[in-house]
């Protein structure tokens, strides 16, 4: 009996597939411990009151920029508007959201007057 596991441990092992049995037995421990597969990132819908904090603009200002083409629009759920993907509002800002708060003033009729000392 003896001489029968010293044969069996002399066998050549075949490092041609090692490289796959590693891979495989990686994949099998996944399954079995359970670790989560990756999913798709889950975007939050922002109401009208919430954009206007996060962009510090009134919503009739927002709603002129929409309509001008300049702000993201709102999205449908069954036919209904229901609200801003946050990563559209994240992507304004980065994109045109300072040039846009320094500019709305203008925009929105204010004008500057410079007063004289008398």
């Amino acid at each position: 009996m003896h001489a029968k596991t010293e044969r069996q441990l002399a066998l050549p092992i075949d490092t041609v597939d090692v490289p796959r049995k590693v891979a495989r037995a990686r994949k099998i421990a996944a399954i079995l411990t359970g670790a989560p597969k990756p999913s798709p990132q889950i975007d939050q819908i922002l109401s009208t009151r919430q954009v206007m904090q996060i962009t510090g603009k009134h919503r009739v200002t927002i709603y002129r920029w929409i309509r001008a083409g300049i702000f993201p629009k709102k999205h449908d759920a069954r036919g209904h508007k229901v609200g801003w993907l946050r990563s559209d509002i994240e992507a304004w800002l980065k994109r045109d959201g300072s040039t846009m708060a320094a500019g709305s003033a203008k925009e929105n009729g204010a004008t500057t007057r410079v007063v004289a000392p008398e």
